[in-house]
């Protein structure tokens, strides 16, 4: 297991760059935190290997949750600069029928 093989080419199979199986491992992390089964914090954090597009950003969050409703939010920073995900904001709306 010392290397993978990555494709390149749109219309044919092209045998590309060789990267290592270390270079390939991505690292995603983070923690939540609940208050009185209402309040809902979290952060995290996400690596990647400069070799295999150097993603690397954190992320926050918050949720609300309230009878059979709950609101969640979350935004990512990104540590790169020129990131498609920079300034990525989530709103989400969640109903529970099963309380």
């Amino acid at each position: 297991w010392s290397s993978v093989e990555t494709a390149s080419g749109a219309d044919s199979t092209q045998v590309g760059s060789t990267l290592s199986v270390m270079e390939q491992i991505t690292i995603g992390t983070g923690v939540e935190y609940w208050y009185n089964n209402l309040l809902a914090l979290r952060t995290g954090y996400f690596y990647e290997n400069p070799n295999n597009g150097n993603r690397q950003f954190l992320t926050l969050g918050a949720g609300v949750r309230w009878n059979i409703i709950g609101v969640d939010f979350s935004y990512i920073y990104a540590l790169q600069e020129n990131s498609p995900l920079a300034n990525t904001m989530r709103f989400s709306l969640l109903l529970n029928f099963d309380k």
